[in-house]
């Protein structure tokens, strides 16, 4: 495969290194992944893995789920897949966000998505073809927006609302990317296998209020001055 259509794999670790060693051992050597890149946020439990491939942050602090747009920054090729570590991905999947990324890098690509309700707020219900809100355990972005999620993440702090560190920052890339282009995101109907989720943060009770804030917060921002955004 040309190396022009190796993706960057991002991955994030805090208490599955058993899942992410399962991950990395089947997909490391897909033709089409050219590097794998690690930000393992528990600093009580240094990650290791050698494969050329495989480059590994051991931080000192969970710095949370941002730190995908750091992995994002530091990565070398032009399409970046997102992988949760509680999901195995066959190799027909990066091809798959390779080859939709290449038509269109203005929107977002997932083998999940969400809508929100008629109230405008968060709903788990699975969405097919169209979404408005992709989630990362399993998606594909271009590296150029990079800068736009940093750009638009500053915004959303001036305007007096941080994220939570351990959520919504899926919702967070969906909206930013609509309200610049315009976009709804692709759902791809593709095959992947669930890992074991312990420690997962959906089951927080608050998990559901924070993401219907999130929505709430972040079409306030991106579509009421999206078009000042472009000038």
């Amino acid at each position: 495969m040309n190396k022009r259509n190796h993706v960057s794999l991002l991955i994030l670790n805090w208490k599955r290194p058993e899942n992410l060693t399962e991950i990395i051992t089947a997909q490391a050597d897909f033709d089409c992944i050219g590097e794998i890149l690690i930000f393992n946020n528990n600093k009580d439990n240094r990650f290791e893995y050698a494969h050329p491939k495989v480059k590994i942050l051991n931080a000192s602090v969970d710095f949370g789920l941002r730190s995908r747009w750091v992995l994002g920054a530091l990565a070398r090729n032009k399409h970046l897949v997102f992988q949760d570590d509680d999901i195995l991905l066959p190799e027909n999947v990066f091809e798959e966000f390779i080859k939709e990324l290449s038509l269109d890098g203005e929107r977002a690509y997932s083998l999940h998505g969400r809508n929100p309700d008629a109230n405008g707020g968060y709903s788990t219900t699975e969405v097919k073809h169209e979404a408005e809100i992709v989630l990362t355990r399993a998606a594909c972005i271009d590296r150029s927006v990079i800068p736009l999620i940093f750009y638009q993440e500053n915004r959303l702090r001036r305007a007096g609302f941080a994220l939570p560190a351990l959520n919504g920052e899926d919702i967070f890339l969906s909206y930013c990317l609509t309200g610049y282009f315009g976009k709804k995101h692709k759902i791809l109907d593709l095959p992947f296998t669930e890992l074991p989720t312990p420690h997962a943060i959906s089951r927080k009770p608050s998990h559901t209020e924070e993401r219907t804030k999130i929505i709430q917060k972040c079409k306030q921002l991106f579509f009421q001055a999206e078009q000042s955004l472009k000038k």
